[in-house]
């Protein structure tokens, strides 16, 4: 479970609401986070330092697409990519490419020119 806020009210009684309404926003978050640690466990696989900076390319289909869309900069910055290419298809081959589940969702992450 992803807490988005937490409030803490003084009282003689402990009392715990949640919210378990799924925005499209959180959503989208939640998409984000799971790419960017997928695309951080495969940058690992490569050996790559954590401070190369690479170029990223995510291969989904359209729905997926549009949600990260909403979320690219939060991926870049975590991927530390200096470029993040997401798109339905690709006719370029990659050397560095790996599939990705994520929910219901898959496709291929791809990581080229690292420096």
């Amino acid at each position: 479970m992803n807490l988005q806020k937490l409030e803490i009210k003084k009282s003689k009684e402990l009392k715990v609401e949640l919210d378990t309404e799924q925005t499209p926003e959180l959503e989208a978050e939640g998409y984000a986070r799971e790419m960017s640690r997928q695309v951080q466990a495969f940058r690992k696989n490569l050996g790559l330092n954590k401070n190369e900076k690479i170029e990223l390319f995510l291969i989904v289909d359209e729905e997926l697409k549009n949600i990260l869309e909403t979320q690219s900069e939060f991926v870049k910055k975590r991927t530390n990519s200096r470029k993040i290419n997401i798109v339905t298809s690709c006719g370029e081959r990659f050397k560095n490419k790996t599939d990705f589940k994520v929910k219901d969702k898959r496709g291929q992450i791809a990581i080229t020119g690292w420096e």
